[in-house]
């Protein structure tokens, strides 16, 4: 019959699964490090980074990949890399995926992570909507936040009579195209 060619038999496996893991947030001018893990596989993963802005457009510009390991784990090869995202001040969220690649197979799995660039309001604007109040009638006065993520919250503080007075309306958030938030705040005393 058959010969054997002496060639090692080899087990073909995976990766079922890859996990990115880092926060989900960053506060002006901090950067991070994700991590991409994948799960056992055999020959080694191949990991791909992806990081897009709220449009869809690549935004790598913004991220370095600082290492890329492969160790033995007993029953496949796990494969991880480190992303370095830097501070950004122009986008609202940085979309994250890492793709796990078994080269052998064209087996792909993939995770996702939305990291939010968290930014403060720059002004508020406060503005009378009444025209010409007289004594005994209702002022509305409107406070509107600049662009912030998340949304900025708003509190009033009023003098009345020589005392500080605080009010906290009900506020009016609006999503903004970029993902950022405007929040408007009307007031009315009298």
């Amino acid at each position: 019959g058959h010969t054997w060619s002496g060639t090692t038999p080899q087990c073909l496996i995976g990766p079922s699964s890859v996990l990115i893991s880092g926060p989900s947030h960053l506060l002006p001018g901090q950067s991070a490090m994700l991590d991409c893990v994948s799960s056992s596989s055999n020959p080694p993963s191949v990991l791909h980074w992806t990081v897009q802005d709220d449009r869809g457009r690549q935004v790598d510009r913004y991220t370095q990949v600082s290492d890329t390991s492969t160790t033995w784990s007993g029953t496949g090869w796990v494969t991880s890399s480190t992303l370095h995202l830097s501070p950004v001040t122009t986008i609202s969220h940085m979309h994250l995926q890492c793709t796990a690649t078994n080269t052998a197979l064209q087996h792909k799995v993939k995770d996702m992570l939305v990291v939010a660039m968290h930014t403060a309001p720059t002004t508020v604007t406060i503005s009378v909507l009444s025209h010409q109040a007289t004594g005994g009638e209702t002022v509305q006065v409107e406070c509107v936040s600049s662009p912030s993520v998340p949304p900025a919250h708003l509190h009033w503080a009023v003098l009345q009579d020589r005392q500080r007075v605080e009010f906290t309306p009900v506020e009016e958030v609006e999503e903004m195209e970029d993902g950022s938030w405007i929040t408007r705040s009307v007031l009315e005393f009298v």
